[in-house]
């Protein structure tokens, strides 16, 4: 009895120190886990700082150029000295140093919101109907402007029109982020890249497959390409946001899943297997 009391009292106090351990260990781990969280805004706020830059300051400075320019225009029209010719060529330097400002507030507009999307878990859009290929369709046709520089194109493959009760804004993001990516990466080092999108409604899922004939990359870094914060352009200026971006909003808005598949110079493929309907609750 005494040997059993003695065991007894020996296995108990293994228990508590064991238990002991298990508890010092998990709070290591929450406390590496924070640490890699800190660590993580850190670079977080470096790259969207960093990208901010940009656009604020050629804003910036484009402001101050308009302002000399009317400062001058009205010291002229005062001395009695403007003439025609003067006055429409400074008008139109004026309108096109705005549009410049315009275009650069809104890229800055797009980070922010961009940023936001990873503080959240669902969109602020409601769930609606709608026909896809009609709404990738205006949406390449929105993006001409961007695709016509390179020479690149976008084709649209589709049997049948695709009816949805989802997230239209959601999908129009992830395809604008597949479409930057490819003109931006891809098409960086080439001309007259070609993108296709393939469209299949089948049963309960909608199918889109991205893919482009662009650069690609190497299998390493297309396993890590939905990760928060990576790049493989690092120093070039990219803050690595926008394919976590995407992954959250497949899997967490759309409830749906994606995966990729590249090699080296062969190009880059998404594959989406969206809900036809979104319902509460996770994929089935």
């Amino acid at each position: 009895e005494k040997r059993v009391e003695e065991r007894t009292r020996e296995l108990k106090e293994t228990n508590e120190e064991l238990e002991l351990s298990i508890i010092q260990l998990r709070a290591a781990q929450d406390d590496l886990a924070e640490s890699r969280k800190i660590a993580a805004l850190g670079a977080l706020v470096s790259g969207i700082s960093h990208e901010l830059n940009t656009p604020i300051g050629v804003g910036i400075t484009t402001a101050s150029y308009i302002i000399m320019q009317i400062d001058a225009l009205v010291g002229l029209f005062v001395k009695g000295k403007l003439k025609r010719s003067e006055f429409e060529t400074e008008l139109q330097d004026i309108k096109r140093s705005s549009n410049l400002i315009l275009d650069n507030l809104n890229k800055a507009s797009g980070m922010v919101n961009s940023f936001k999307l990873l503080a959240v878990d669902q969109t602020q859009e409601e769930k609606k109907e709608f026909e896809l290929t009609h709404n990738l369709e205006a949406l390449i046709q929105n993006m001409n402007v961007l695709l016509r520089k390179g020479n690149h194109k976008v084709v649209l493959d589709y049997d049948k029109p695709v009816e949805m009760y989802s997230y239209p804004g959601a999908i129009t993001q992830v395809i604008t982020h597949f479409i930057m990516n490819s003109i931006q990466h891809g098409f960086s080092r080439m001309e007259e890249g070609e993108i296709k999108i393939y469209l299949r409604h089948e049963g309960k899922y909608v199918t889109i497959v991205y893919e482009d004939n662009g650069q690609g990359m190497d299998e390493d870094n297309v396993h890590r390409i939905f990760e928060p914060f990576y790049t493989s352009r690092l120093g070039s200026g990219t803050s690595g946001l926008g394919l976590n971006i995407v992954y959250n909003l497949v899997t967490g808005v759309l409830k749906g899943k994606i995966s990729a598949m590249s090699q080296s110079g062969e190009g880059m493929r998404f594959t989406l297997v969206l809900p036809s309907i979104v319902k509460d609750g996770s994929y089935d």
